[in-house]
C-alpha cells in the first residue's frame, strides 16, 4: 500500500557568503591598524585612512548539508521504453507520428496530473485527430488494452538502482517525486517499488507535475526538509532546471555510477 502525504522528522540549516578580507600592509600602519580598521571595497581592494590596502577575497559558497533525498521513477529506477508508443498509435489512428506526438502532448499532461483517465485520453484524441481530417478515431477501450500492455512491455525494474535505494534506507529520508499515471502506478506497486520510500508524491494524485513549482514544495514539506536540502535526482533537464529554480539540491541523473560517487562526495 502506497503512503501518501507522511512528514517525517527533519531539520534545517544555513549558509552564508563568507568573505574574507586580506591585509596587505604598506608600511603606513601597524597590523593591529591593518586588522581592525573599517574599508570600502573598490573593485575587489579598499584602502583606510592609513593607506592600508586590502584584497577582498570571496570564498565559495558552501552548499547546505543534504538531509533527504527525492527521486524520479522513471528513467531513475525504472527503465521506461516508451518510443514505441508513437510508432504503434501512429498506426491505430492512421497519422504520422508527428502529428500524433502534438495532439497528445497536453492530453497526457492532463492525465499525468489525474485530470482525465486513459479512457478520456484516448476518446478525445481521436475525436481531435478526426475532426481535423488528420486521422480517425478507435475504440478506447482497445486502445486502453494496447496502452496497459505496451506498460508492462516496456517497464523494466532496475535491480541494482533498486538496491542502492535499499542501503540508503535509514540513513536518511528517502521520498519519490514522479510524473505517472494511474495505471503505471498500479503496475509499478506489484514489484514493491514505492515500498522503501515515504512520502511517494505521484503526479496524478496530487494534481500537479513536474516542472510546475507547487509540486517541488509539496514534496518538500511532506519530506519535512526545506528545499535547500533536499536532493533531487531526475533524468530530464526541465526538471532539474525547475528544481533549482525552487531552491533543491540536484543531480541530473545518468547512470548508478555517476549517482553512487555522487552520494559517496556528500557521505552517504
Amino acid at each position: 500500500m502506497l503512503r501518501r502525504a507522511v512528514r517525517l522528522d527533519g531539520g534545517s540549516s544555513d549558509s552564508r557568503d563568507a568573505l574574507s578580507e586580506v591585509p596587505i600592509s604598506s608600511g603606513l600602519g601597524s597590523p593591529e591598524e591593518d586588522l581592525g580598521s573599517r574599508h570600502l571595497a573598490t573593485g575587489g581592494r579598499s584602502e583606510n585612512a592609513g593607506g592600508v590596502a586590502r584584497v577582498m577575497i570571496w570564498k565559495r559558497r558552501k552548499k547546505p548539508p543534504v538531509r533527504a533525498l527525492l527521486f524520479d521513477i522513471g528513467g531513475v529506477v525504472v527503465k521506461a521504453r516508451l518510443e514505441g508508443f508513437l510508432q504503434a498509435g501512429s498506426l491505430v489512428y492512421g497519422c504520422s507520428e508527428k502529428v500524433l506526438a502534438r495532439h497528445i502532448a497536453s492530453l497526457v499532461e492532463e492525465l499525468e496530473r489525474g485530470e482525465i483517465d486513459s479512457y478520456s485520453l484516448w476518446e478525445e484524441l481521436g475525436q481531435k485527430l478526426e475532426s481535423k481530417g488528420v486521422g480517425k478515431a478507435q475504440d478506447p477501450e482497445k486502445l486502453e488494452r494496447l496502452w496497459a500492455q505496451m506498460l508492462e512491455d516496456s517497464l523494466q525494474v532496475d535491480p541494482e538502482m533498486l538496491a542502492l535505494c535499499r542501503r540508503l534506507q535509514g540513513k536518511l529520508p528517502m521520498g519519490v517525486l514522479s510524473n505517472t499515471i494511474t495505471e503505471h502506478a498500479a503496475y509499478l506497486q506489484k514489484f514493491g517499488v514505492y515500498d522503501i520510500f515515504n512520502p511517494c508524491v505521484l503526479s496524478f494524485e496530487v494534481g500537479m507535475r513536474k516542472p510546475e513549482p507547487g509540486i517541488y514544495q509539496l514534496a518538500c514539506d511532506l519530506i519535512n526538509t526545506p528545499p535547500e536540502n533536499c536532493l533531487f535526482i531526475d533524468d530530464l533537464k526541465v526538471n532539474i532546471k525547475a528544481a533549482k529554480a525552487c531552491k533543491l539540491q540536484t543531480h541530473l541523473f545518468k547512470d548508478r555510477e555517476t549517482l553512487e560517487v555522487e552520494l559517496k562526495k556528500l557521505g552517504f
